[in-house]
């Protein structure tokens, strides 16, 4: 069985969950769907050309990480922070002890232990 949560008028790049919500990239933006209310809401957007490529989160510190073709950010509480700009177009997943980086140009996997401790929002 399965149902259909809401259609999108455009193609999705990503999706992850944290908490009641599942965050979904559509092009350069962010949106949260809540599955307890059905609402789909804008969460924010960057500048039009800065494609969303990635996503992941950490749900213990309640952490949305992304990733676009220039960068990899970090978003908590309305406050967003780019983390790094060396790794473009990576494929990004948070794992309990950190962040994983596939660096699909470099063909590298990334492990940055700890990327909490780094943020300041």
């Amino acid at each position: 069985k399965y149902r259909i949560l809401f259609p999108s008028p455009k193609p999705i790049n990503d999706i992850c969950e944290m908490g009641d919500s599942i965050y979904i990239a559509i092009e350069s933006a962010i949106y949260s769907y809540s599955t307890q209310t059905n609402k789909l809401r804008s969460v924010f957007a960057l500048e039009k050309e800065n494609i969303i490529i990635s996503l992941s989160t950490d749900p213990d510190r309640l952490i949305l990480y992304f990733s676009t073709h220039t960068a990899i950010y970090a978003f908590k509480n309305s406050s967003l922070v780019k983390l790094s700009d060396d790794f473009p177009n990576s494929i990004i997943k948070f794992s309990g002890t950190g962040l994983l980086i596939f660096n699909s140009l470099e063909k590298d996997i990334l492990h940055i232990v700890n990327v909490d401790e780094s943020i300041e929002f």
